[in-house]
């Protein structure tokens, strides 16, 4: 799906601080396998909110807020260019870490009105940078 890396992060309302890197690993190249791609993305060790805001560098950095008054992908997201998505755990980011997100140069980012569990999330912010990016 276009996926370079994978950052998993420790956020104030994450329900699991402790990811099993070996389990991810094994699920990343049955992915890469079965969907017969020809590039493994790179799995990042688990980091805290504030490394991964300081370490994530792209030409559009966005942060996924469960706030409608924040624009529609289809409205932000430009095509051509790298891109990094905060995907938060089930809750939410908190207001600190969107904060902090933007001062970083993250932009708020809505999915629309239908909240979604974190890996749908993630894989609907792949999708819609791929259709985006179509020739």
């Amino acid at each position: 799906m276009g996926i370079d890396s994978i950052t998993m992060m420790i956020c104030k309302n994450s329900e699991r601080t402790v990811v099993k890197q070996e389990r991810l690993e094994k699920i990343v190249l049955s992915a890469v396998k079965q969907s017969q791609a020809f590039y493994i993305p790179t799995l990042h060790p688990q980091v805290s909110f504030k490394q991964c805001i300081q370490q994530l560098k792209a030409d559009q950095k966005y942060i996924a807020v469960c706030d409608e008054s924040a624009p529609l992908f289809s409205k932000q997201v430009k095509p051509n260019a790298s891109l990094a998505f905060l995907i938060g755990p089930e809750g939410d980011f908190t207001a600190s870490e969107i904060s902090e997100a933007m001062a970083q140069d993250f932009l708020p980012l809505s999915l629309g009105e239908q909240r979604m569990r974190v890996e749908t999330a993630a894989l609907t912010c792949c999708s819609w940078s791929n259709f985006i990016n179509l020739p």
